[in-house]
């Protein structure tokens, strides 16, 4: 898994490669947790990513939860597959998920 980070103003779009899966979510965590300090509004690109497992998930709601403090937050570009685990675990009732 690679994460590159872009932050305008208050705006941080962090593009994900890879798979998130146990042993990368760590990872994906850290990098969360250590850069969205002041971030009103939280993009995860999804563009080149081929697999999510249940620990990105958490990820992905752990920082939705700390978002709802500080903005909003959203994820984009998810293929198919990855929206199919989006809408069969709920997550597009409560994050905004957008398909590529």
């Amino acid at each position: 898994m690679e994460i590159k980070k872009f932050l305008n103003e208050s705006k941080l779009t962090m593009k994900i490669s890879g798979r998130i899966d146990t042993n990368t979510s760590t990872q994906l965590k850290k990098e969360v947790k250590g850069s969205i300090d002041g971030v009103t509004n939280l993009v995860f690109d999804l563009d080149e990513v081929t697999y999510i497992s249940s620990a990105a998930l958490r990820v992905f709601l752990s920082a939705g939860n700390i978002m709802q403090q500080q903005g909003k937050m959203s994820i984009i570009n998810a293929n198919s597959d990855l929206m199919d685990v989006f809408k069969v675990t709920g997550f597009t009732e409560i994050i905004n998920v957008y398909e590529k």
